[in-house]
């Protein structure tokens, strides 16, 4: 019997062909003899491109030190990686694809900024899509560099490949700035500038307010989300941003709360609920904060993230209602008009709404039953 063995020049895959046998593909797998690992194994030193088109690459020998507890699936485990650090000339989709390119299976992963990188940069990442290679579609903007990690999916499998790197919306044509987006011709909301440090590490760009329920008394119930990189949010996995919840803004000190507005000024508003504690099917969440009271409109400072307690509605609490939590009917939603400078705020009280001035003062309410418009508040 007659073995004829052939081998890549890489000696990446092996072919063993045997008389009588059907043909079948093994792993060469360890170190190949006398070749050092590829300059851009580590992420510090990423090979640097840049624009659309074709980039080869080899991961032989690269080591697989680096590894990221990031929401994945199966592309979370990288090994033999090789970086690249490639400058955007893409502005929406861009496809990065290493389909058909390999005889292996690899994975790839990529981040917002060319810098060794955290779980929170990850923009998107890829396993199979095209067999046993990787691609991904990201979102990315004009002239941003971002991270690509490509590699094996098991440890001594190695060898070389080609990454196409191709816009699939819209190529760089021109410099304009981007244009007001529908709906915010009259937004007037201004982002705070609170002076504590991990705040004031937020990027330049638009800020995101969320109230939330709260299992735990010392945990915020209100959160603000850094939205620098917006543009560059990936499709189909979570995207995490760097987010602010001061101690100040737990449910001992504001209580349950659910409408957040903001105005010209940066000031944050919300307002007291009881929405929360029967609809979890648990009961007992809700809480009154220690600043406020049932009713309660609580005001953020815009400097120094301080809640205050801006005005309170009427709410009267119903005995027959246990956890006493849940006996008030607290407030609904709220938002703060531009052109007038003025708070509307609903009230599960009495279902009316209250128009509320700069100072906190009521200034009128409307009655959905009659249509009535009560000046200075519920007649």
């Amino acid at each position: 019997m007659k073995n004829n063995q052939q081998y890549s020049t890489r000696g990446l895959m092996g072919r063993l062909i045997t008389a009588g046998v059907v043909s079948a593909s093994l792993s060469i797998t360890g170190n190949v003899m006398g070749q050092a690992a590829p300059p851009n194994d580590d992420c510090a030193t990423p090979e640097v491109i840049q624009g659309v088109g074709v980039f080869p690459w080899f991961n032989d020998n690269a080591t697989s030190a680096f590894q990221l507890e990031v929401e994945c699936g199966t592309a979370q485990i990288i090994e033999h990686d090789v970086w690249f650090c490639w400058t955007s000339s893409c502005n929406g989709l861009v496809r990065i694809s290493l389909c058909g390119a390999s005889e292996f299976d690899t994975r790839m992963q990529v981040f917002s900024q060319c810098d060794c990188p955290n779980e929170k940069n990850l923009l998107c990442c890829g396993d199979n899509e095209c067999l046993q290679q990787a691609e991904v579609y990201c979102n990315v903007v004009c002239d941003r560099s971002y991270m690509i990690r490509i590699g094996s999916a098991e440890t001594g499998v190695f060898g070389p490949g080609e990454m196409v790197i191709e816009c699939v919306e819209a190529s760089c044509v021109n410099d304009d700035p981007p244009t007001t987006p529908d709906g915010c011709e009259n937004c007037c909301e201004e982002r705070p500038n609170y002076d504590d440090p991990v705040y004031a590490a937020f990027g330049g760009g638009q800020v995101a307010f969320q109230t939330r329920q709260s299992l735990f008394t010392t945990e915020s119930v209100l959160l603000a989300y850094d939205l620098t990189d917006e543009g560059t949010a990936p499709q189909g996995v979570n995207w995490n941003v760097p987010r602010y919840e001061p101690q100040l803004w737990s449910r001992n000190q504001l209580g349950s709360v659910f409408g957040v507005a903001v105005n010209g000024l940066g000031e944050v508003f919300v307002a007291h609920t009881s929405c929360y504690g029967f609809a979890s099917g648990m009961g007992g969440f809700d809480q009154i904060g220690a600043l406020g009271s049932a009713g309660s409109i609580y005001r953020i400072d815009p400097l120094t993230a301080q809640p205050t307690n801006w005005v309170t509605l009427p709410n009267s609490q119903d005995p027959a209602i246990l956890p006493a939590s849940e006996s008030w009917p607290g407030l609904g939603n709220i938002a703060w008009d531009c052109a007038n400078d003025v708070l509307f705020a609903s009230n599960m009280e009495d279902g009316r709404i209250y128009r509320i001035d700069s100072s906190g003062s009521v200034l009128d309410t409307y009655d959905h039953a009659t249509g009535v418009v009560s000046i200075g508040g519920a007649a």
